[in-house]
């Protein structure tokens, strides 16, 4: 049987090629997958293959080769379906060839599989024992998953798949985690996977007691929130209570149920039964040790919901939504997937910056009305979210407790509350903790929570922060990311210590429907000078050489040439650098604003109020402090000086500070600007390439200007960093702060390596790295990509 034929080493695999392959090979057989890796694998071995999990297939370019040809049978009617499905899992959507099916084929692949890459024409899906956790857990059958792929899918589905499918489902979801008054307990149903469990060795040092078995009223699950349920109504503005649609749906049916079990079970098809339910109680101090063991080793996720409407141990917290609130519909569609019927189930959301995660979780919050904790990693975060609770909510502002270094309340213990801190506050050891504190940990640890909001959710699984997640007995736990990323292979941890991810939005989707801005990515490369050359050929010293590379006089040139075109357009301008050093040698001698580690809580506020509500500051310099957590809704350009490496999570949360929607755009349609400024034929360039990564995978393109020096030589402007004097002035800067092995340049820098410890590079590293950075096209500024671009706009 003929195949197709193979693409050349690195080539992509596109829609197009995957068109003219199809004619060529007459739809007798199907494609082969390849990658930038110089060997293909067996066809036999595909059997053998295990599925992958989530982290294992995030980078696409690394991705093993595979002759498919003959595993993959088209059907007749190929070109009018829209899915490749290989044996492996993977899923290509020609997105761009079928318009038509965009929408219901987006929402199945959303509910069953993760999303990897989600460019405009080609998007990557994998499925994963996570990703059909999460599906089944909304309510979608083993047989619902199977009948719907193989609807979409052009090819026959490989066995080997559909084993795999049928064999996971019929385990998942059916074993679950409880906290019942501050104990936890194991639980399924079925007593023989309960007792596969319970026989795992490490399983049974945890476990208190024997099996007991108990029967309990149940049957009645909810209404089903399949994946084409609800996914495209629009808000509802007469919707008093302004909770999205579909939780008020899951809720009245919840009510029904309670008041009126006859017209529940009528409405569901089920009948209300006694169920015998099957447990065992393990130690609170090892819940860790359990849930990551069933993830693991056993292969059965633990399932942790909450039925908040039945709980009558806890009471409700006096909160409604204010008339002016508004829930946007991809914000109804997330917390769809978390509740159901009286249930919160515990998982995550990722949302872009900008697009409203801290409404999410308020809503979250204001649905299920019991006590709550958010944790955030930053103080300024944590007093934003106080005044978003108070903003979108009608609560008592006694009920919303904020809890930080320089602030702490004690918490009420006979009523609900709404608890804000952040991560740091629990992730020092008792024995180091003042008095004030000890009580409050107490207080929070001997308490149950209905919910635990995780905000910036990817920092989570650091080893100073993840204990966290047992340490609050939280019935519940929601999860919010905009990108959940990390640099080592921790993000994985987030299954079992968090849960599914129960929502991915698309970027490029809220960009067309208006809900984000409209961002240019723009990489500008600077040459060095000659001076800053000689000290970088002449050392071998990581800390100088990089020093060197970032205060680069060219880039600091560029920076200011930026910034004097797009204050000339009444733009608003964030500078971000991680060099502390220069960050502040920089916005001192071109009098700017600043904000860093050491500038204090109050002056960080005023500095913000005055950049978003006055034209006195225009522009704003800020160091690592503000990736995370801080909202300033009106910048609408940002400016990269230094970066923390190759960090992909750095360089979405930072296009994140711009991403808001703003109310024009320019000729070319955008209303946003995303500058990266790059030392030619440094490690630069390829840490740049790194950080790209994700938002390229989101959708995003990054134009190249590879001779912008000359535009800034040409332009006739002061600037504070040409000549001589200031270039001497500032490679003695970068010789005395690298000479101190980086520690001057550097702030906070756990806070970075909680997400992005894989990039701690050491000299051997970067030697490593120039012995094969050798392209003769890329070391003289000539590699592809290189062009000129004039913002628009015009210099006074």
């Amino acid at each position: 049987m003929a195949g197709f034929q193979a693409l050349p080493p690195g080539v992509r695999l596109t829609a197009s090629a995957l068109k003219q392959q199809a004619a060529a090979a007459g739809g007798r057989s199907a494609l082969r997958i390849y990658s930038n890796k110089s060997a293909a694998v067996n066809s036999g071995e595909v059997m053998n293959r295990p599925i992958p999990v989530i982290g294992e297939t995030q980078d696409t370019a690394t991705t093993q080769l595979m002759d498919l040809s003959g595993r993959m049978k088209l059907k007749p009617d190929h070109r009018d379906r829209p899915l490749w499905v290989c044996p492996d899992g993977r899923i290509i959507f020609e997105a761009g060839l079928h318009p038509d099916l965009f929408g219901p084929v987006t929402d199945f692949l959303v509910a069953i599989a993760e999303p990897i890459s989600r460019p405009s024409w080609v998007h990557h899906f994998q499925i994963t024992v996570f990703s059909l956790y999460a599906a089944i857990s909304l309510g979608m059958s083993v047989e619902e998953v199977i009948a719907d792929l193989d609807r979409f899918s052009k090819n026959e589905i490989d066995p080997v798949l559909l084993d795999y499918i049928q064999q996971s489902g019929s385990r998942i979801g059916k074993v679950r985690l409880v906290l019942r008054r501050n104990r936890y307990f194991v639980e399924s149903s079925d007593l023989s996977l309960l007792r596969m469990i319970e026989d795992n060795s490490k399983i049974r040092k945890c476990k208190l007691g024997q099996i007991i078995s108990s029967k309990c009223w149940s049957g009645w699950e909810g209404p089903r929130l399949g994946y084409h349920k609800n996914t495209r109504e629009k808000h509802n503005p007469h919707f008093t209570s302004r909770i999205m649609y579909a939780v008020k749906n899951a809720l009245s049916l919840a009510t029904t149920a309670e008041t009126n079990p006859g017209a529940a079970n009528a409405s569901t098809g089920d009948k209300m039964a006694a169920q015998v339910v099957h447990m065992f109680e393990i130690n609170s101090a090892d819940v860790e040790t359990v849930k990551a063991t069933a993830y693991r080793e056993i292969r059965i996720p633990l399932l942790e919901e909450y039925d908040f409407r039945d709980d009558d141990d806890s009471n409700y917290i006096n909160m409604q939504f204010r008339p002016t609130t508004i829930v946007r519909p991809y914000q109804e569609r997330s917390l769809h997937k978390m509740f159901s019927g009286s249930r919160a189930r515990s998982g995550m959301i990722v949302l872009p910056c900008g697009a409203g995660k801290t409404l999410v979780g308020i809503t979250a919050a204001a649905t299920m009305k019991k006590r709550t904790m958010v944790l955030t990693t930053t103080a300024v975060a944590v007093d934003q979210w106080k005044r978003q609770f108070e903003l979108f909510c009608s609560i008592s502002p006694d009920d919303v407790i904020t809890l930080t270094a320089e602030n702490k309340q004690p918490i009420p213990e006979d009523r609900p509350c709404i608890l804000i801190s952040t991560y740091s506050m629990f992730s020092v050891s008792y024995e180091r903790m003042s008095r004030a504190s000890k009580a409050v940990f107490e207080s929070v640890t001997k308490l149950e929570w209905g919910l635990l909001v995780a905000d910036e959710v990817q920092v989570m699984p650091a080893k100073t922060f993840r204990s966290v997640a047992t340490t609050v007995r939280a019935h519940c736990k929601l999860g919010l990311t905009a990108t959940l990323v990390r640099e080592d292979e921790l993000v994985e941890d987030l299954q079992y210590l968090i849960g599914p991810k129960l929502y991915e939005a698309n970027w490029q989707e809220l960009v067309n429907a208006g809900y984000l801005a409209r961002v240019q990515c723009i990489e500008v490369w600077s040459e060095m000078p000659p001076l800053f050359w000689k000290a970088y050929l002449e050392t071998n010293t990581y800390h100088v050489k990089r020093a060197l590379y970032t205060s680069n006089t060219n880039k600091l040139m560029a920076c200011e040439y930026l910034v004097a075109l797009h204050e000339s357009r009444g733009d608003k301008i964030i500078v971000f650098c991680d060099n502390v050093v220069l960050l502040k040698e920089m916005a001192q001698k071109t009098r700017k604003a600043f904000i860093c580690g050491s500038v204090s809580m109050a002056e960080r506020m005023a500095c913000i109020r005055c950049f978003q509500h006055s034209d006195k500051i225009n522009c704003i310099y800020l160091s690592q402090v503000g990736d995370n957590a801080i909202d300033i809704p009106n910048a609408n350009v940002v400016i990269q000086i230094s970066s923390h490496y190759g960090s992909r999570r750095q360089e979405a949360q930072r296009l994140g500070r711009i991403l808001r929607p703003k109310a024009y755009r320019d000729d070319a349609g955008f209303n946003a600007y995303f500058y990266s400024l790059v030392s030619k034929d440094t490690p630069e360039k390829e840490y740049a390439l790194k950080r790209q990564k994700y938002l390229v995978d989101q959708g995003y393109s990054f134009k190249v200007i590879a001779d912008f020096d000359e535009s800034v030589r040409k332009s006739g402007l002061k600037f504070a960093y040409s000549g001589p004097e200031a270039e001497q002035h500032v490679l003695e800067m970068a010789l005395v702060a690298g000479g101190s092995g980086g520690e001057s340049a550097r702030e906070e820098e756990q806070n970075l390596s909680i997400c992005d410890s894989k990039f701690t590079v050491t000299a051997e590293d970067e030697k490593q790295y120039l012995d094969r950075y050798t392209s003769l096209a890329d070391l003289s500024g000539g590699g592809a990509g290189g062009g000129y671009y004039q913002p628009s706009g015009a210099l006074p």
